[in-house]
């Protein structure tokens, strides 16, 4: 189990967490819970859906395909004598209709190369933990970017001396 406030490994009787103090009784409870649910029936009963779901969608599209492929050989091929625009027009329907089922396939594929990648790290590394404070903080000193500035403005020359880096005559 780990701390959600600090992400620090924490057993499952510890109380409160070493690093942060944060409060994990109620997660305990709330790990234990879940890992208590009988929660293998609803992916089971969703694969089904699924699998219903494709197979009434590609029987649409057979069906669809069928009708198509039907009218366009028996009208344009067979009665008109169209031959090679109706082959043409047949590989651009085939096409597709093969390309969305693939672009279907992809993301089905992609959801899942997802979902198996985003499984958490085994174990956390440990957290650092001092438990001492600083008494007092560091103190450098920071001059001003305008320090210099005014420090050559103190010294200004008598009238008709020239200053160094003085560019008028």
């Amino acid at each position: 189990m780990h701390c959600p406030k600090c992400g620090t490994v924490a057993s499952e009787n510890q109380r409160f967490c070493r690093s942060c103090g944060f409060g994990l009784e109620k997660v305990a409870e709330l790990i234990s819970e879940t890992a208590g649910k009988g929660s293998g029936e609803l992916p089971a009963t969703w694969r089904m859906i699924k699998r219903l779901r494709d197979f009434i969608f590609f029987g649409f599209v057979t069906i669809l395909v069928g009708g198509i492929s039907y009218g366009l050989i028996q009208k344009i091929m067979i009665e008109k004598g169209h031959f090679w625009q109706g082959l043409l027009f047949l590989l651009v329907i085939y096409g597709g209709i093969a390309a969305a089922i693939l672009s279907i396939v992809i993301d089905e594929k992609r959801t899942a190369h997802r979902k198996r990648g985003a499984t958490p790290p085994a174990e956390l590394p440990p957290a650092e933990t001092t438990n001492k404070l600083l008494l007092e903080a560091p103190r450098d000193a920071v001059l001003s970017m305008t320090e210099g500035t005014t420090r050559s403005l103190d010294a200004a020359p008598a009238p008709g001396e020239k200053r160094s880096g003085d560019l008028s005559s």
